[in-house]
């Protein structure tokens, strides 16, 4: 095998958990449903003073928000029965830094399906036995190391989540405008449970799509093997 081959195949089996992460975060953050699941189970309408016809308008406009141009979100709700701006200024700006992850996010999610389409057709316009058993195989690898990276993945939630939460913080973010201020309703809205409860949807789903593609390029080789 050719050192080019090589690093191709390695770079196909480290795109593959990204692929799955990027293309499962954007889903997270693109459903209103998954906001509004946090709102109901965190009783947010009480804590917030924000009634549930209204939290449904800011799941719906942050969707919105998160996949448009607009630079800050602004949206109007009633709060305790007046009229008021949903975010403060410093929350609003935190908001756009939080786009701009989820603009990386997006970048990155088509760079890697780009790269995995392209190694994919590589492969199957070689010669077609063999390229289709390295299209496996490579999968089955990058399948195994999603797996392994939920499990540790799963280790470091249970032994600190809160460690986690704040590291991600600190590595993603340039200021401090995510340290919730008196009077912010931001953390209200979205308690450090809340992003608990989506990374474990994101990591099931990573799991469950890595298990399904792992036990699929499994069996393509086994009976590639008996062909």
């Amino acid at each position: 095998m050719s050192r080019l081959a090589l690093v191709a195949k390695l770079l196909f089996v480290f795109c593959l958990p990204v692929l799955l992460l990027t293309a499962n975060l954007r889903l997270a953050v693109s459903s209103p449903r998954l906001y509004e699941y946090g709102f109901d189970k965190y009783q947010v309408a009480a804590a917030s003073g924000i009634s549930d016809s209204d939290l449904k308008r800011v799941a719906e406009g942050l969707v919105n928000y998160f996949n448009s141009n607009q630079d800050l979100f602004r949206l109007t709700v009633t709060r305790y029965g007046q009229q008021t701006p949903l975010f403060r200024e410093n929350e609003a700006v935190h908001f756009r830094d939080v786009k701009d992850l989820i603009r990386l996010d997006y970048a990155v999610q088509w760079a890697t399906l780009g790269y995995v389409i392209a190694f994919a057709a590589a492969m199957l316009s070689w010669k077609r036995r063999e390229g289709w058993r390295a299209l496996l195989s490579v999968t089955r690898w990058g399948a195994g190391l999603t797996l392994a990276l939920m499990a540790v993945l799963g280790i470091a939630v249970l032994a600190g989540f809160d460690q986690l939460f704040l590291a991600f913080h600190l590595t993603f973010f340039s200021n401090d405008l995510w340290v919730a201020q008196l009077g912010d309703v931001m953390a209200t809205l979205f308690p450090e449970m809340f992003f608990r409860d989506t990374l474990a949807f994101v990591a099931g789903a990573m799991a469950i799509e890595a298990a399904v593609l792992l036990a699929l390029s499994w069996i393509g080789l086994r009976r590639g093997k008996g062909a």
